[in-house]
């Protein structure tokens, strides 16, 4: 049976390793291995299918003197042994190690014990350098074209310079400490990370339960001692709560011979289903309905794959947000605020309803200015579809809602006033985008009391923008309210430095070191969850195996 890679490295690194006999390995001249690396890379590239832009980057890993990186002579140097120790790990991150050239480097590094000539050296220290290059590229943006999946996703990973980071990252004395810093820096990818392995470990102790339908359960109902049973187990497997008897309805006796004896929905029972709801964007009222035995239905390798999948969405990410930035996550319906990297502001948000167009692209670009008092200026299609109808309707519409019709160079459209009753509330912050969609204070404050928000347009309706207001301008709450409740309308106001907005869209998250299950709202997961599913399931254990 062939040895693993970390077997054949450890190998080749301890003194008198294995070697051709009677061929020493200093007999193997480092100029030699330098001109077989110099053939190598000039060449066609020595993996099937392997991308010609990584290939590049191997090629500018060597640079001018083509020297070898990760062996000493026929030895694997500490620092390859710390590369490929780290690559090998990579599944942890839920990355498909499958994307890099393990077997081949394992069949290389074999072949090194019995024939260490300069072309078998030059070889395996490139395809090293190969599996650095995917590795590094797959970390900082992401092993999944992104609009392969989901078309709405508009956010550029490629603009960071891989070939520039992968030399950075070689340079540094502690290559681990380097190679540990090319995935996302964040406590969001760390939590999950953290979550991946927790429920890997779930998946391989098998799972949870499949709980049977049980009609609408209410605290203090009684049902058979079987399918309550399965509850609690399934909730025991995360967690919620611990497995214990459950009571009785009824003594035997009186439950008659031969019949199950029924047990009650307790209150602790109850109480645990409530914090899985809290957790899964469901209604927290303790009632095992539809929607909630559903999700409990949700298998373990499910909700793994999903963790896989918001790992890879961390990774399409710019790998720095900048000092202070918002990040507005749709299914989550919340808004966050960063100031030196630590949050400073959290509200909810109302986003696009998941029907007729109207859903919340996911992007990035730069606050430019906010405007208070705003008018709001009715979308043409927004005007012709619901607007203009209700007019015909009841010709006293308009008037009634401070709409007008405004006569321009290019036609005719129409406005709201600005004032109590717009649509855009007394403040909106513009970051300027292909999508038209921004950020607004709303007169419907009822909507924020929804558990699932997905009710506008497109554009997102923040909860506190008074507050928003504060952080993005520098001001102090009084300032903001007199510009909302009695400046100038339509009052523009440019930001001393733009700031970086990010709506992103993460179906798993942490919040207050608790994991959270998002409302897949748009239904944007399944397609990728497919894509990641191998890879979320590996374990580091079975990675030999594998290859």
């Amino acid at each position: 049976m062939m040895p693993s890679l970390s077997c054949l490295v450890l190998m080749l690194l301890m003194p008198g390793g294995a070697r051709a006999e009677g061929v020493p390995v200093a007999a193997v001249r480092a100029d030699s291995v330098a001109a077989s690396i110099e053939r190598v890379i000039a060449a066609r590239p020595i993996l099937s299918g392997y991308a010609s832009h990584r290939w590049r980057h191997v090629r500018a890993l060597y640079g001018a003197e083509a020297s070898a990186r990760w062996l000493d002579g026929a030895r694997v140097n500490a620092r390859g042994s710390v590369l490929l120790d780290t690559i090998a790990a990579a599944s942890a991150q839920a990355l498909d190690v499958a994307e890099f050239p393990l077997a081949e480097i394992r069949n290389a590094i074999a072949r090194l014990s019995s024939t260490p000539t300069a072309d078998a050296i030059a070889r395996a220290d490139v395809l090293i350098s190969a599996a650095l290059v995917s590795y590094a590229e797959d970390l900082l943006t992401g092993q999944v074209e992104p609009r392969s999946v989901n078309r709405e996703w508009h956010i550029d990973p490629q603009d960071v310079d891989v070939e520039k980071v992968i030399l950075n990252t070689v340079a540094q004395p502690s290559l681990g400490e380097a190679l540990g810093k090319l995935h996302p820096q964040d406590a969001d990818y760390n939590a999950l990370v953290r979550a991946l392995a927790r429920y890997r470990a779930i998946v391989k102790a098998g799972g949870w339960p499949t709980v049977p339908q049980l009609g609408v359960l209410r605290p203090g109902d009684t049902a058979a001692a079987g399918p309550l049973g399965a509850l609690l187990a399934r909730l025991h497997a995360e967690d919620y709560i611990d497995v214990r008897p459950l009571k009785p309805a009824v003594s035997d006796a009186d439950a008659g011979a031969g019949v199950e004896t029924p047990v009650v929905y307790d209150a602790e029972l109850a109480g645990a289903v409530v914090e899985y709801q809290r957790r899964h964007a469901l209604a927290a009222d303790s009632v095992v309905g539809p929607e909630t035995l559903a999700s409990l239905n949700r298998s373990a390798e499910y909700r793994t794959q999903q963790i896989g999948a918001n790992l890879e969405r961390h990774r399409w990410l710019p790998r720095s947000l900048g000092a202070r930035y918002v990040l507005v996550n749709v299914p989550a319906f919340r808004l966050r605020a960063y100031d030196a990297g630590q949050e400073v502001l959290t509200m909810g948000i109302v986003v696009g309803a998941e029907y007729g167009g109207r859903s919340t692209p996911v992007f990035s670009d730069s606050m430019a200015y906010l405007v208070f008092r705003p008018y709001w200026n009715v979308p043409a299609g927004i005007a012709a579809k619901e607007l203009w109808p209700k007019q015909r309707r009841d010709p006293g519409y308009f008037a009634r809602n401070r709409y007008e019709s405004v006569k321009a160079s290019w036609g005719r459209y129409v406005r709201q006033k600005p004032g109590p009753g717009n649509a855009l509330g007394f403040v909106k912050f513009i970051f300027p985008n292909d999508f038209n969609i921004y950020l607004h204070d709303t007169p419907a404050r009822s909507l924020f009391n929804e558990r699932v928000r997905a009710f506008s347009h497109g554009c997102i309706r923040v909860q506190d923008p008074a507050a928003l207001a504060q952080f993005v301008l520098g001001w102090d709450v009084a300032r903001v309210k007199d510009a909302m409740d009695r400046g100038a309308d339509d009052h523009r106001v440019r930001l001393d430095r733009k700031l970086p907005v990010y709506i992103v869209y993460f179906t798993v998250l942490e919040r207050d070191g608790i994991l959270e299950f998002a409302n897949d709202i748009y239904d944007r997961d399944e397609k990728l969850v497919d894509a990641v599913r191998g890879a979320a399931l590996a374990t580091s254990e079975g990675l030999d195996e594998r290859r």
